[in-house]
């Protein structure tokens, strides 16, 4: 068995790179069992996972930062492997046996803790880091994210190869609830080139497709955007990463719409895919975060040319964001547009159902805001903005909407300094206010344009009523 474990651990990789994700998942937990790692062969629950968790948690708490930073070196040639293995499989669940990879992660820092540490440990606790955040603690999990980086220091002389899989977990999992998203820009470029040097092309690619998830939120101008979708798509096709690949196709498409390159910005078909073809080929794939990912990043293009309805539609169809992506963008942006989709019809049609998504959505905004406001304020004061002005509180709904085109502004959001003036906009004209609305309507309009969505920006100059 032992002389077989490099052959596994191929096999492994080449099913990952055929789309074989759930064969290699299967095949990485037998080998696993053969080196005394079993896991459960039920899918594990939620009460499963917490307990697993809160084992973790009990044991990384007996040590110091120093003492975990310190840790002795992995002796023990079964765990080494094991590690090997459990690091693979990440990958695996991360996109076809999410159910699992609470567990994966977990075990590896199970394994550091009681074995000591190996060149893999430094990712096991980015992404024991990663469900802290998940689990509400924020806090732990920008400690561990910071011990994995200076752990990875701490080994670098054993290899680089984890470098690439511990800057996607730190600064896509961990950073983003705890700091400015821009300053995650530059370190997701570092780990796309330190992958790329040390052949580690699945977290390569991963850390680039995140770099440009990032950049988009940051209000990168969207040809400049594009143009990088387009390269960096095709750089992970050709490297036979396929589902990454297929992530930043969706993204590029969806910029390509804002842009105004496409018949009907609400759908997803136009130069980079074709919508019905990507689901259909993901639906027969069983790549249920792919058709998820469809569907968010439509919930964000109908919200945005006003079809609340559809936006509606897509967001609960992507609702389960949270356990396809975790602790990522995505769940971040999903909390936002819910929020906004449910105001927007709660508005439309008067009815109070909406209301429960929006403080949903608030409560979620207003929990992220304690520990990175430069990211999440702005966006929970137009909610709250929204909020108002649906329950007819103009004075503090004017104030919200000022104060969230303030935030939005100050820290570097282009994208939502237009999202706000536009609904402000909105408001101050059912108020009759026509005077500031026009002028609201155009601060939108020139926000639109700088960022480069064209199409939104000729939405608004036709449709608005001045």
């Amino acid at each position: 068995f032992y002389d077989k474990l490099r052959a596994y651990a191929t096999l492994i990789d080449a099913l990952v790179a055929q789309e074989k994700s759930s064969e290699a998942a299967d095949l990485g937990f037998d080998v696993l069992a053969h080196l005394g790692e079993s896991f459960p062969d039920s899918t594990p629950d939620e009460s499963m996972i917490f307990a697993d968790y809160t084992k973790t948690k009990q044991m990384i708490e007996t040590k110091t930062g120093d003492m975990l930073l310190n840790l002795h070196l992995m002796q023990d040639k079964n765990k080494v492997a094991a590690m090997q293995f459990l690091k693979s499989m990440f990958f695996c669940t991360y996109f076809f046996k999410q159910e699992f990879l609470p567990l994966t992660t977990f075990r590896m820092t199970q394994v550091s803790l009681s074995h000591g540490v190996c060149k893999e440990s430094p990712f096991a606790f980015a992404g024991y880091g990663m469900f802290c955040c998940i689990f509400g603690d924020i806090k732990a999990g920008y400690r561990y994210g910071q011990l994995a980086i200076g752990l990875l220091e701490r080994l670098k002389s054993l290899g680089q190869e984890s470098f690439a899989r511990v800057y996607i977990s730190v600064y896509a999992g961990i950073n983003i609830w705890n700091e400015h998203i821009k300053l995650t820009l530059d370190p997701l470029l570092q780990g796309y080139r330190c992958g790329l040097r040390v052949g580690d092309n699945e977290y390569s690619m991963a850390n680039v497709q995140t770099y440009c998830t990032h950049s988009y939120q940051c209000g990168k101008e969207l040809s400049l955007l594009e143009k990088e979708l387009k390269a960096y798509s095709q750089q992970m096709f050709e490297f036979k990463q396929v589902i990454v690949g297929q992530l930043t196709t969706i993204h590029r498409q969806a910029v390509l719409n804002l842009m105004g390159c496409s018949k009907d910005p609400t759908q997803l078909t136009g130069d980079a895919m074709d919508q019905e073809m990507l689901l259909r080929d993901a639906t027969e794939n069983k790549n249920s975060l792919l058709v998820c990912l469809v569907y968010f990043h439509r919930m964000r293009l109908a919200y945005t040319f006003g079809d609340y309805h559809l936006a509606a539609e897509m967001a609960e169809k992507s609702r389960d964001i949270d356990r396809k992506k975790p602790s990522t963008i995505e769940v971040w942006m999903h909390a936002f547009y819910d929020g906004l989709t449910a105001l927007a019809l709660a508005h439309q049609t008067k009815q109070m159902k909406w209301m429960f998504i929006a403080d949903e959505s608030i409560k979620k905004l207003k929990k992220w805001s304690l520990h990175a406001p430069s990211n999440f304020q702005h966006q929970q004061v137009l909610l709250e903005a929204e909020y108002a002005f649906f329950m007819g509180k103009k004075k503090k709904a004017s104030t919200a909407y000022e104060l969230s085109i303030s935030l939005a502004r100050q820290n570097g959001f282009i994208q939502d300094q237009a999202l706000a003036c536009e609904r402000a906009a909105i408001f101050f004209f059912e108020y009759d206010d026509k005077s500031k609305a026009s002028i609201l309507y155009g601060e939108a309009h020139n926000c639109y344009l700088s960022w480069g969505a064209k199409g939104k920006a000729d939405q608004i100059r036709e449709q608005s009523p001045f």
